[in-house]
C-alpha cells in the first residue's frame, strides 16, 4: 500500500505537466483522481523502479479508467551492494542518461527514418527529487499489447532473429548520425559493481573444470583462465571510448530479454514486433556489446550451434537495408566486435548462474533460474565460443 500510495503522488505532480503541455493523455475537463497499478495478473501491486496500471479520472461525477501509462521510478532504494551515496548517484545518473535518449536521441533518430516504432511513447517525466521519490520519475506509453518473458526462458530462434534485426536498425542510426556530423548522446562511463566479480571469476572457474579433462578442448583452459583473471580490465576496454568509428555506436549495453518486449500475432503464432525499454544503461560502446547479450545470454548454446551463421547474417542485412553505406562494417568486422565482447557475456551469465541477476528470493524463481542457468551451461557455451573460435 505504500508503494502504490507513492504511484498516486507521483502522478498527481505529472498530471500537472500533462495539462500544461496538452499532452492528450486524459480526455477535456478531466481531474486526476488516482493511479491504480496492476501485475500482469491485474493484482495491485508496485516496485520503486517501474510500475504499469491504469489512471482513474473523473468527468463531473463520473469516473473513467486509462490504461495508456506505464510509470517507471528512479529511486537510490532499487540498488544494492552498494553505499547510500553510490546508491543515489547511480540513480541520478540513471534518470539522467534515459531522459537525455527519450528527449534528444529519439526526436533526433526520428528525422532519419523513424524510431518510435523500437521505443514506447515517451511522455513526461521529473529529473528533481521530491518528497515522494527520491532521484524521479519518467511517464511512458503502456504498450500493453507487447510482453516480454522476463527471466524465464531462453530466446528462440525466430526471437533471437527479430531482436537482431531491431538492434541493428538502432545501430544504423549512429553511422547516419556521424555521418551527417550530428551529436547524439552523452559520453556515458558506468561504474562497474565489482563487489561480484570474486563470485563471477569463481563461477567461470569452476565452469573451465569440465573442460580441462576433455581432451579436444584442455588446451584452451590457459587461454581461458587468462581472460577470467583480467575479466573487469577486459569489459572495461569494450565500454570505453575508442577512435575508430567502424564498430563504435550508441547501444543499449543490456539488451536483454527482460528489456525487450515482444509483440505476438495470435494467428501467426509467432512474434511480430518488439519494443526495447530501459535506457538507463545506454552509452557508446562496440556494438558487439548488444549483439553478445543476445547471442549468449539469451539464447541456448545449441541454437548458436544450428544456426549462428544465419544469426550473424541477419543482423549484418538488417543493418546495411537500414543504412545503405559503405561504412556498415562487414560480417568479418562484426565478428571480431563479438569475439572482443565475450567476457561482457560471460560476466552476466556467472551474474544468472549465482541468481544475482533477480531481484526477488521467490523459491519459483530461484529454482526456474536455476534450471536455464548455471556453471553447465557455462561450460557449454566455452565449448561453443571455442568451436567459433571466439576466445
Amino acid at each position: 500500500m505504500e508503494a502504490i500510495g507513492r504511484v498516486n503522488a507521483v502522478i498527481q505532480e505529472l498530471a500537472v505537466v500533462y495539462f500544461n503541455e496538452n499532452i492528450a493523455i486524459f480526455e477535456a475537463n478531466a481531474v486526476f483522481d488516482r493511479f491504480r497499478v496492476f501485475d500482469r495478473h491485474g493484482h495491485g501491486t508496485a516496485s520503486s523502479f517501474g510500475v504499469r496500471g491504469c489512471v482513474v479520472y473523473r468527468i463531473g461525477d463520473a469516473y473513467f479508467e486509462s490504461e495508456r501509462l506505464f510509470v517507471k521510478f528512479f529511486s537510490s532504494s532499487s540498488a544494492a551492494d552498494v553505499t547510500q551515496q553510490e546508491q543515489q548517484q547511480d540513480a541520478n545518473l540513471y534518470l539522467s542518461v534515459e531522459m537525455h535518449f527519450h528527449r534528444k536521441v529519439v526526436p533526433l533518430f526520428e528525422q532519419m527514418r523513424g524510431i518510435r516504432h523500437l521505443v514506447p511513447q515517451f511522455y513526461v517525466g521529473r529529473t528533481e527529487s521530491t518528497a515522494t521519490y527520491d532521484a524521479g520519475a519518467i511517464v511512458f506509453e503502456n504498450v500493453n499489447q507487447f510482453r516480454n518473458f522476463g527471466y524465464s526462458r531462453f530466446l528462440d530462434r525466430q526471437l533471437v532473429l527479430l531482436a537482431l534485426r531491431k538492434i541493428a536498425e538502432f545501430h544504423a542510426y549512429s553511422f547516419w548520425a556521424r555521418q551527417s556530423n550530428r551529436p547524439f548522446g552523452p559520453s556515458v562511463s558506468h561504474r562497474i559493481h565489482t563487489e561480484h566479480m570474486d563470485v563471477v571469476a569463481d563461477t567461470l572457474r569452476r565452469s573451465l573444470q569440465p573442460l580441462a579433462k576433455a581432451g579436444e578442448y584442455a588446451g584452451w583452459v590457459p587461454r581461458l583462465q587468462n581472460l577470467i583473471d583480467n575479466l573487469e580490465f577486459r569489459i572495461g576496454q569494450q565500454l570505453k571510448q575508442r577512435d575508430d568509428n567502424e564498430g563504435y555506436v550508441l547501444c543499449h549495453r543490456n539488451y536483454s530479454q527482460v528489456n525487450i518486449l515482444f509483440h505476438f500475432d495470435e494467428q501467426k503464432k509467432e512474434a511480430t514486433d518488439l519494443r526495447i525499454v530501459n535506457w538507463q544503461w545506454m552509452g557508446f560502446a562496440s556494438l558487439g556489446v548488444d549483439l553478445v547479450i543476445v547471442l549468449f545470454v539469451e539464447t541456448h548454446p545449441q541454437t548458436l550451434r544450428e544456426h549462428w551463421k544465419e544469426l550473424l547474417n541477419e543482423y549484418q542485412a538488417a543493418l546495411y537495408a537500414t543504412f545503405k553505406d559503405p561504412s556498415v562494417p562487414p560480417y568479418e568486422r562484426i565478428r571480431a566486435e563479438i569475439k572482443a565482447s565475450v567476457p561482457i557475456a560471460l560476466y552476466m551469465l556467472a551474474l544468472r548462474a549465482n541468481h544475482l541477476h533477480l531481484q526477488t528470493s521467490s523459491p519459483a524463481a530461484l529454482e526456474m533460474s536455476s534450471l536455464l542457468w548455471n556453471d553447465t551451461l557455462i561450460t557449454d557455451m566455452f565449448k561453443e565460443l571455442i568451436r567459433r573460435d571466439l576466445i
